[in-house]
């Protein structure tokens, strides 16, 4: 291995990590239980018992030495409930930079959890388990953290009871799985193709624009961190794309990688009079494709790749249906490349390939984007007494040049990381592309907004916003089931275009003027009195002054005056957070709320007292069938409630 962040004379390794996260809901996780059932790991891998040494007789050459008395780095690290999936990312990003030890593990374990809900089985607990990349891929780390929930949970622990042997590497499974005609054949087919791709491309490759930076990319380690943003679709979403893709003919990978193709192209630099064509990369698991299989059960890293499908940047297509024939296209190109060896040949070959990305940064023949599609992983949605609610993969890029995307399904729900360095790729180049809508696939649901790390709701950066609103939306306004709008544009955005098939409105952000003005007789009525069923909405903080201390009566009056086919009604649904008290519903005011609604059957709302349950219970929701309230405090019994 090399280093990626070795300074001269510096005994570091290879920085390249991969970082996944499970996040659970379940009983308190004493750091004792983990480390129980991380020791069962160890004495299950090799791997994770073993330290990184330093080859002496060969320069930058490193070696794993197996000690059974290796314990790994286990952190504890306190936090809020209402920073789970916050947090971990921060501490990530103070720590990404760090290398690896020479005479250490070449694994971490986090455990995040509030200390105030030890008690709570309901509170959310995170583990993080960090891995150096060199020896571990998606699937070979997702499955030793399926393997540690299940030693936590108890499940099965005759799985621990003896040692799996040290992992094939990838070059020597192929290698034997190849006969030398074999071998010779493959990379010969190999060589013909590439110099033939290269003869028949002699267009610039098309890139997405850079940020201008005042330091030399060799010192992006010094100046670069890691950025990402997420995709996700739950299960529901996920099982309509994959029958969508079943009727059309083609994988969930070529969709979606399509979608990103086709995002990609309406972010690339177009210079007059230069022809460019868009080079996608696709990283491929190398252990579906060995003769015969080779199994592997232990941390390893098995992945390859294939040619890149080229496509001139002018011959992408938004319309519905060239979308799905370049779908086609993109998997006819895939299956191409695996009946050709391509998979298997670069296999072999990939380590001395890797040995350049070492030297200076180029991007002479980087593509436009890469992408890696990690398939089905093997997770379960209960582990004892813990339920697994979402696994978010990480990687840390801070030498990449080009932006990374990564496709994964866990428990039915599909989620697609883009992650790039920023401010080399900035991180609005990463949210347009996870985020803009390809036809079959990403238009139901749009976020015409940006949230930091702390959950702080944005407005798009000015060029993004721009060409969503004068590019986007005209094309796909009519596809459009759901929308995320934050204050300052979601006027604009409502008045750009028709949304014939709008039900669903996401308002973040809401003060008490802008609730009047949207919500009383606006130019707005036509959408919000007849088209939206289920509306969501987050309060502005800056409410907390003594004149709108009355604000969630005036929201909820005018949202339920305006709205006649409201079916749902949220407040704060999208974080677990405390709802100061100005944002709650309260009936003793001066004025107590008189509003009522004939349609609506599904209501969360924050509330001060008990007492506002009852009069929020007392006949005017006639359909209310849902009822999720958040109470502030229980007074004692009063005539009111005892007559209620």
């Amino acid at each position: 291995m090399s280093s990626w962040f070795r300074k001269q004379n510096s005994p570091t390794v290879n920085q390249k990590q991969r970082l996944l996260s499970s996040l659970e809901n379940g009983p308190h996780i004493s750091l004792k239980a983990l480390s129980i059932a991380i020791g069962h790991l160890q004495r299950r891998h090799p791997v994770l018992r073993s330290r990184l040494q330093i080859n002496r007789e060969k320069t930058n050459s490193y070696f794993l030495e197996e000690d059974d008395t290796l314990q790994l780095r286990i952190r504890e690290i306190p936090r809020k409930r209402a920073d789970h999936m916050i947090l971990w990312r921060q501490e990530w990003r103070e720590r990404e930079k760090e290398t690896t030890v020479i005479g250490q593990g070449l694994a971490e374990f986090w455990l995040l959890q509030d200390p105030d809900d030890d008690n709570d089985d309901n509170s959310p607990r995170e583990i993080v388990v960090i891995c150096e990349h060199s020896v571990c891929d998606a699937c070979s780390l997702s499955t030793v953290l399926d393997e540690l929930l299940i030693a936590l949970s108890d499940d099965n622990n005759n799985m621990f009871t003896s040692s799996l042997n040290w992992s094939e590497t990838m070059e020597a499974a192929i290698q034997r799985s190849l006969s030398i005609f074999g071998k010779v054949t493959t990379l010969t087919r190999f060589i013909l193709g590439a110099i033939y791709l290269r003869a028949t491309n002699r267009r610039a490759i098309a890139r997405i624009p850079v940020a201008n930076v005042d330091f030399p990319l060799t010192d992006m380690p010094d100046h670069c961190h890691t950025e990402t943003c997420y995709a996700v679709l739950n299960k529901e979403e996920t099982q309509k794309l994959v029958e969508k893709c079943r009727q059309e003919g083609v994988t969930v990978t070529s969709a979606i990688s399509t979608a990103i193709l086709c995002s990609a192209s309406m972010l690339v630099n177009c210079n007059e009079g230069q022809s460019t064509a868009l080079h996608f990369y696709n990283v491929a698991d190398t252990r579906r494709r060995y003769v015969p299989p080779i199994p592997n059960h232990d941390l390893s890293f098995h992945v390859s790749g294939m040619m890149p499908f080229i496509i001139p940047t002018e011959d992408i297509s938004m319309s519905s249906e060239g979308m799905w024939q370049l779908a086609k296209a993109y998997g006819h190109h895939m299956k191409r490349c695996i009946d050709g060896g391509q998979i298997l040949a670069l296999g072999i070959i990939i380590g001395k390939i890797f040995k350049k990305l070492f030297g200076p940064p180029s991007f002479d023949e980087l593509p436009t984007v890469s992408i890696s599609s990690w398939g089905v992983l093997p997770f379960h949605e209960q582990y004892g007494r813990w339920k697994l609610i979402g696994m978010t993969p990480f990687l840390n890029m801070v030498r990449g040049l080009n932006p990374y995307i990564t496709i994964q399904t866990v428990n039915g729900i599909l989620t697609i990381m883009c992650v790039g360095n920023d401010p080399i790729i900035p991180l609005r180049v990463n949210i347009r592309l996870d985020k803009i809508a390809s036809d079959p696939i990403f238009t139901d649901h749009l976020a015409l907004l940006k949230r930091s790390l702390n959950d702080i709701i944005k407005l798009l950066d000015d060029p993004i916003f721009d060409r969503l609103y004068s590019e986007i939306l005209p094309t796909i306004h009519h596809k459009i089931k759901w929308l995320d709008l934050e204050p300052l544009s979601m006027e604009r955005v409502l008045l750009a275009v028709d949304y014939p098939n709008l039900h669903e409105l996401s308002l973040f952000n809401i003060e008490r003027e802008l609730a009047v003005r949207l919500f009383g007789e606006s130019h707005l009525n036509r959408i919000f009195k007849n088209q939206i069923t289920t509306l969501n909405i987050t309060l502005a903080g800056n409410n907390i002054i003594v004149s709108t201390s009355d604000i969630m009566n005036i929201v909820c009056t005018h949202i339920l005056t305006m709205f006649n086919n409201l079916i749902c009604l949220k407040f704060h649904p999208y974080a677990d957070i405390y709802v100061v008290r100005e944002e709650r519903l309260s009936f003793s005011l001066s004025e107590p709320p008189t509003f009522f609604s004939s349609s609506l059957m599904e209501l969360h709302i924050n509330v001060e007292d008990f007492t506002d349950c009852l009069y929020l219970l007392d006949g005017r929701f006639k359909q209310l069938h849902t009822f999720y309230v958040d109470v502030h405090w229980f007074p004692p019994p009063s005539p009111v409630i005892i007559n209620k």
